[in-house]
């Protein structure tokens, strides 16, 4: 896998989909609207092997989930008696 710090997936102001990585000091999403990054020519995430930065800028547009999708999402909810005595917790009186 390539070396990253801080990938984020964004949209470009042209609508394309690109990674790169965070902006210095970019902390929230409200920061990272209208940087000007170099993406990676390629995902990062699909590869074994170092991807290098794009040599074209590109404005960020708006931030998106770092990937593109995730098949199964699993959770555990501490409403379920069950669960919440196993993590030694008093259940909620509702459920959240």
């Amino acid at each position: 896998m390539s070396n990253f710090t801080r990938l984020i997936r964004f949209a470009s102001s042209t609508g394309s989909i690109h990674y790169a990585e965070a902006p210095s000091g970019a902390l929230s999403q409200s920061d990272f609207i209208g940087a000007v990054v170099k993406p990676y020519v390629s995902n990062p995430l699909t590869t074994d092997s170092s991807v290098p930065f794009s040599e074209t800028e590109e404005t960020i547009a708006e931030v998106l989930s770092p990937l593109e999708s995730v098949p199964i999402f699993y959770g555990i909810g501490l409403n379920y008696r069950k669960h919440a005595e196993e993590s030694n917790v008093l259940p909620p009186l509702t459920p959240s």
